[in-house]
C-alpha cells in the first residue's frame, strides 16, 4: 500500500478509500468517491477491482523516447507498422519473444476494458467525450514539478486514474494545490493577466513562476509531500489542481477521460470555476491589503509519515 510522508507546510489533501467498503452499497460508495474527487482531493484507492498480470506486463520495457512515452491501448493493440519507428519498436521489443506479443496485446485490451468499466460505474452520471487509457513503459526520473496544462478543442474537465504496474514503487511528490498557488502567486505578481485566461495558460504561468524552479531541489527542503505507490496501487486526482512530480517510476496505466462539465455532480467545482473564484479572492485581498503567505519555495521543513 502507498506510503505517504506529509510536509506540515502543505495542506493534507490526500484521502484513502477502500473499495471493499463498497461491497454492500456500490452506488453510495461511488457517490462519496465522486464528491471527494470533485473536491480536488488525491484519492488512494485500496482494493480496486482490477485483475492484472503484472509478471507479463513487466516483461515489456520501452526505451526512453517522447514518441513512445504514453502509448494508447489502441496503439499497442493495432500498431501502425507502416511507421518506421513503430516497426522498429515492435521488432526490438518482441522479435526474440514472438509468443509474448499476443498475450501482451490481450492483457492490454482486457485491463483497459476493466478500467473503462470501473470509471463508468463510479462516475455513472458523467457524460464522457473521450475515454482514453494510456500505458507507460518508459523509465521516468525527476520529471518537472508541474500542474498539467491540457489544451483540448472543447471545454472539458477530466477523470484521471493511475495504476502502478511496475515491480518498483512509483514515487511522486505533490505540492500546494492550484487555488493556493494562485493566491501565493498574487502576492508578488499582478493577476489581471490571469483574469479570463484559458485554464492551460493559468497553469503554465504558475508552472514557470513557482513550480519548475523547485524541481531539482530535495523534497525535504521544499513544500512537498512524498508518496511511494507500490505495484498495484491505484490513485485518482485532477492533475490540473494537484501539482505533482514523478521522482521515479517505470510502468504505469493512466486514464485521460474528457468530461462534459455540465454533467458533474457539482459543476461549480470544475477547474475553470475554481480559478475564477480564487482570482476574485485575490482581488478582494488586494483591496483589503491583507498579506498573503510567502510563495512556495524552500522551507526546510521536516516530513512525517501517515
Amino acid at each position: 500500500m502507498a506510503t505517504v510522508r506529509l510536509n506540515p507546510n502543505v495542506e493534507n489533501f490526500i484521502v484513502r478509500m477502500d473499495w471493499a467498503d463498497a461491497r454492500n452499497d456500490v452506488p453510495g460508495f461511488a457517490d462519496e468517491l465522486v464528491r471527494t474527487y470533485e473536491d480536488g482531493k488525491l484519492i488512494i484507492l485500496k482494493n480496486a477491482p482490477f485483475r492484472i498480470d503484472y509478471d507479463l506486463l513487466n516483461q515489456v520495457s520501452v526505451p526512453k523516447n517522447p514518441r513512445f512515452q504514453k502509448l494508447s491501448d489502441r496503439f499497442i493493440t493495432v500498431p501502425k507498422l507502416y511507421r518506421r519507428d513503430v516497426a522498429a519498436w515492435m521488432w526490438q521489443t518482441f522479435a526474440d519473444r514472438p509468443l509474448v506479443y499476443p498475450r501482451f496485446r490481450s492483457e492490454v485490451q482486457r485491463v483497459s476494458a476493466q478500467v473503462r468499466d470501473f470509471i463508468r460505474l463510479v462516475f455513472r452520471d458523467y457524460r464522457f467525450l473521450k475515454t482514453g487509457v494510456s500505458w507507460r513503459f518508459t523509465p521516468t526520473h525527476l520529471e518537472s514539478l508541474h500542474l498539467d496544462y491540457f489544451n483540448p478543442k472543447h471545454d472539458v474537465d477530466y477523470v484521471r486514474l493511475f495504476i502502478n504496474i511496475d515491480r518498483a514503487p512509483r514515487v511522486w511528490t505533490v505540492s500546494h494545490q492550484l487555488d493556493e498557488l494562485i493566491l501565493r502567486y498574487a502576492q508578488a505578481n499582478p493577476v489581471d493577466a490571469l483574469q479570463g485566461a484559458r485554464t492551460h495558460d493559468v497553469t503554465q504561468t504558475i508552472n514557470h513562476a513557482m513550480l519548475y524552479p523547485l524541481t531539482k531541489l530535495p523534497p525535504e527542503e521544499t513544500d512537498r509531500h512524498v508518496i511511494e505507490f507500490e505495484q498495484g496501487d491505484v490513485w485518482m486526482c485532477e492533475t490540473r489542481l494537484n501539482s505533482h512530480q514523478i521522482l521515479d517510476g517505470h510502468r504505469m496505466i493512466a486514464t485521460d477521460f474528457y468530461v462534459d462539465p455540465t454533467s458533474m455532480r457539482d459543476p461549480s467545482k470544475r477547474v475553470r470555476t475554481r480559478i475564477e473564484r480564487t482570482l476574485e479572492r485575490c482581488h478582494k485581498r488586494a483591496d483589503a491589503a491583507i498579506a498573503i503567505p510567502a510563495a512556495a519555495g524552500p522551507a526546510g521543513a521536516s516530513v512525517r509519515a501517515v
